[in-house]
């Protein structure tokens, strides 16, 4: 078994599942961080070698060297699709895609989110630049 993590996130408890929306119900009252909206979703497929990849994460970090700014975000892949549930920034993007043969179990591992299964590939690099509204993306990932 193999395990792709995202960085600073974990699976929501109770407690933090009702904290957050509570926030989001009262987000004109202070509640969250306005400094990085808007966010867009960004949708998309991803292929590897030519086929539908059958379940990974696909994870968005700003390219601070470019620009970018906000914080990251992450998006499950199921069935070669996947679309961010939090959005992403506008702006210049480092994205990695972690690749797995079946459905990954989700986990928490050292105190962050991870995917664990049988691995096709290890991180795969690219990058890739939000646009000022909801994004389509289509990552082809090069058979490794």
């Amino acid at each position: 078994m193999n395990i792709c993590y995202v960085r600073g996130r974990q699976p929501l408890n109770c407690l933090a599942w009702i904290l957050a929306t509570v926030c989001g119900l009262v987000g004109f009252s202070g509640c969250g961080n306005d400094s990085y909206a808007p966010r867009y979703q960004v949708s998309g497929t991803v292929t590897y070698a030519g086929q539908p990849l059958p379940s990974g994460l696909v994870k968005f970090e700003p390219d601070v060297e470019k620009g970018g700014t906000g914080p990251g975000s992450y998006a499950p892949i199921k069935n070669g699709v996947y679309r961010t549930e939090e959005g992403v920034c506008a702006g210049p993007m480092k994205v990695s895609i972690c690749g797995f043969e079946e459905d990954a179990i989700e986990i928490v591992k050292d105190g962050e989110f991870a995917l664990e299964g049988t691995q096709i590939f290890k991180e795969y690099p690219t990058q890739a630049e939000i646009k000022n509204e909801d994004t389509v993306i289509n990552f082809e990932v090069p058979e490794l």
